[in-house]
C-alpha cells in the first residue's frame, strides 16, 4: 500500500518525536544520579565549586535531584 506525502511525514515526525522522547528520558536520568553523585562528593571538591554563590552541597544536589525528575 502506498503511503501519501502527508502520511510520510507523519512517520518521519513520530520516528524522530520517539527518538527525542528516549533521549529526554535517558538526560533526567543522568540528572537524578549526577544529583546523587554531587552530594556524595568529597565535600573539598563541592565546596571549590559552589564558593561565592551561597549555597551548601546539600541543596545543590536536591536541586539537581529534582530538576533531573521533573525532566523525566
Amino acid at each position: 500500500m502506498q503511503r501519501s506525502g502527508s502520511q510520510k511525514a507523519l512517520l518521519v515526525l513520530s520516528i524522530i518525536s520517539i527518538v527525542f522522547a528516549a533521549l529526554g528520558i535517558l538526560a533526567s536520568i543522568a540528572a537524578i544520579a549526577g544529583g546523587a553523585m554531587f552530594g556524595a562528593a568529597p565535600a573539598q571538591d563541592v565546596s571549590d565549586a559552589l564558593s561565592g554563590t551561597g549555597v551548601t552541597q546539600g541543596e545543590a544536589s536536591a536541586v539537581i535531584g529534582i530538576v533531573g525528575l521533573v525532566l523525566l
